[in-house]
């Protein structure tokens, strides 16, 4: 089994699937249109721990926007967060 990785750093506050789509290289972006293939993904950014992880969080947004307002493609499980960034 492979294993292709997606790294996001987030450093916006306003997130779409499509903003965040344009904002990737085109290797990358390609791996990103396949996000509904995968089986797990996975969210990190710099340092957050997830006790630390709030509605209002950053990072909880952008889960919000891929697994529950993403128009474009459907992840077969919720996404996961990689404690401490």
């Amino acid at each position: 089994m492979s294993y292709q990785l997606i790294f996001l750093m987030i450093y916006f506050f306003r997130v779409s699937v499509g903003s965040i789509e344009r904002r990737l290289p085109e290797a990358t972006r390609k791996i990103w249109n396949k996000r509904g293939e995968k089986e797990f993904v996975i969210l990190m950014d710099e340092s957050t721990e997830i006790a630390d992880i709030t509605p209002e969080s950053r990072i909880q947004r952008l889960k919000d926007v891929i697994f529950t307002f993403d128009s474009y493609s459907s992840l077969k499980n919720e996404p996961l967060f990689l404690d401490g960034g």
